[in-house]
């Protein structure tokens, strides 16, 4: 028996010279070991709801355990922005912004002025957008010094920055145009370009991102009768590359630059059906529908919430799928595998309206 065992690893032991010798591929070598999956890289979701009581929490992307809590007095925040170094936490609600510094918890600047739902931040990490009530506001950062403001009056939607340059996006509610803002040495320079579809109607925007390489701007746009398009224009020339119907909530632009996802949600008690996930393919230009609501039964026995909000894992390994308002008790949390598109796991917050989410984009080295 131990000649017969030392004769099986002489040949297992030639067979792998030879194969280092001839040049062993995965698809003629018989003795390779099939790849591994990577493992796991472990981030930080930061959660804020409320009502009744008020918290933020912060779960293990990996485990989906908790790792810390804060409780308030009040709504802790609507809106949450990291910077790319992960600094700073840019935060804000109705009436309020302000930034720490995220290691220490310390509040590095705040205004009490200017807050809302939607934060966009800048290369380099040097201006926040805020979209706050009836305005858009651009602020200095880390200060929070105001360097730019929307005239009053105009109420303006989710709006972004340029990933690659001093540039943002305000689509303008109720108007058929897009404010663009370049800022730049010689000062803060602003115009509007007129938006129509490809058959020439107007078109109202409603939000808008650009891709990580900076080429592609994607606006969500609506006509005159509420039907939602989705616009992929050139950054150079503002050309209109492609015009999607119909469009949905979004757009979420995944880490690797090339998948675009969207959500639909119905409205329980209006028409109620499955919400949705679709991710559309920059390369081949195909939106597919990824999940639906069915498949969050085994998670959750409510398939017909309201998606509010996709974010990833910086390495672009999962996305999580964030609930609106908490009915029906507390929706999970769903975390969603993007190599196969399957719902893998859930965290369950405690009952309240939730609020916002948040992934810290550094790797959490060491675990909990």
């Amino acid at each position: 028996m131990k000649n017969r065992f030392r004769f099986m690893i002489g040949v297992y032991l030639a067979a792998l010279l030879l194969g280092m010798i001839t040049g062993c591929t995965k698809e003629k070598c018989v003795v390779c070991l099939p790849d591994q999956p990577p493992a796991e890289k472990e981030y930080h979701l930061i959660y804020s709801y409320g009502n009744p009581g008020y918290w933020v929490y912060t779960f293990s992307t990996k485990s989906l355990k908790v790792v810390d809590s804060v409780s308030y007095s009040g709504n802790p925040f609507d809106a949450l922005q990291f910077t790319r170094d992960g600094k700073y936490a840019c935060y804000s609600k109705p009436g309020v912004t302000w930034v720490t510094d995220y290691a220490s918890g310390d509040t590095i600047a705040i205004d009490n002025d200017h807050g809302g739902p939607q934060l966009s931040i800048s290369k380099g990490d040097r201006m926040l957008m805020v979209l706050a009530g009836s305005r858009t506001t651009v602020f200095g950062l880390p200060q929070l010094n105001i360097l730019y403001t929307v005239p009053s009056g105009i109420s303006a939607y989710s709006s972004c920055f340029d990933p690659t340059e001093d540039v943002a996006y305000i689509p303008i509610a109720r108007e058929d145009s897009l404010l663009i803002v370049r800022f730049d040495s010689t000062g803060i320079h602003d115009h509007k370009i007129g938006l129509a579809g490809t058959d020439g109607t107007s078109r109202h925007g409603l939000s808008a991102a650009v891709t990580p390489d900076g080429s592609i701007l994607l606006l969500i746009l609506t006509d005159g009768n509420d039907s939602r398009y989705l616009q992929l224009r050139d950054t150079d020339s503002l050309r209109l590359m492609a015009e999607y119907y119909p469009s949905y909530s979004g757009p979420f632009i995944h880490p690797d630059g090339r998948r675009v996802f969207f959500f639909n949600s119905s409205r329980p008690f209006d028409y109620p059906a499955p919400w949705a996930v679709y991710v559309l393919d920059l390369k081949t230009r195909i939106i597919k529908r990824v999940v639906d609501g069915v498949d969050y039964q085994a998670f959750w026995k409510w398939p017909y919430l309201e998606l509010s909000q996709i974010d990833f894992t910086p390495d672009g390994r999962y996305a999580f799928l964030r609930s609106g308002a908490g009915m029906s008790g507390s929706p999970p949390i769903a975390k969603l595998d993007l190599d196969t598109y399957e719902i893998v796991d859930a965290i369950y917050p405690d009952r309240g309206v939730s609020r916002a989410m948040r992934i810290y984009p550094l790797e959490i080295n060491g675990g909990n």
